[in-house]
């Protein structure tokens, strides 16, 4: 496993993300439940059910948009369905930096079934090599993004 820095990652990958987002604030905010909500989750359920929560709640035509979106190979985001989009997100970047410390290799992040079954094979040591870029994601999403109360 590689050596990264989980704050330098989350901020690399946040800017990147308030990118995409742009202007969308129901997304935005849907996102900042994500980063909170699936935390708790994975701390509860483990992280394979967590994350296949968080997959099935995306679908996967959505995140296999959110691939192409975030590559630059997409068009950018359209409104609707941000609940969908919120969870492909949050579900990419976890797929993403899992991938980064060579957890997981880039086709099981194309291809999440085979995600599931290398993280199911590596054990719980996994969420504590992550729970610092997630919690960090979390803390810079309540920063910039409102509640999803303050919006509606």
């Amino acid at each position: 496993m590689m050596s990264i820095d989980p704050v330098l990652e989350a901020i690399k990958d946040f800017e990147k993300l308030r990118k995409i987002i742009g202007d969308n604030d129901e997304l935005g905010s849907k996102f900042r439940s994500r980063t909170r909500f699936m935390l708790s989750l994975i701390e509860d359920t483990g992280l394979v059910a967590a994350l296949s929560f968080c997959y099935s709640k995306a679908e996967h035509k959505t995140y296999e948009n959110i691939i192409r979106i975030w590559h630059g190979e997409g068009e950018k985001l359209r409104a609707g369905e941000e609940e969908k989009k919120s969870y492909a997100l949050y579900f990419y970047l976890v797929l993403q930096y899992l991938k980064n410390l060579g957890i997981i290799s880039k086709d099981d992040v194309n291809s999440p079934l085979a995600a599931f079954k290398t993280l199911r094979e590596k054990g719980t040591v996994t969420f504590r090599l992550i729970k610092s870029y997630l919690t960090h994601l979390k803390r810079f999403a309540e920063a910039v993004y409102k509640s999803e109360r303050e919006i509606t």
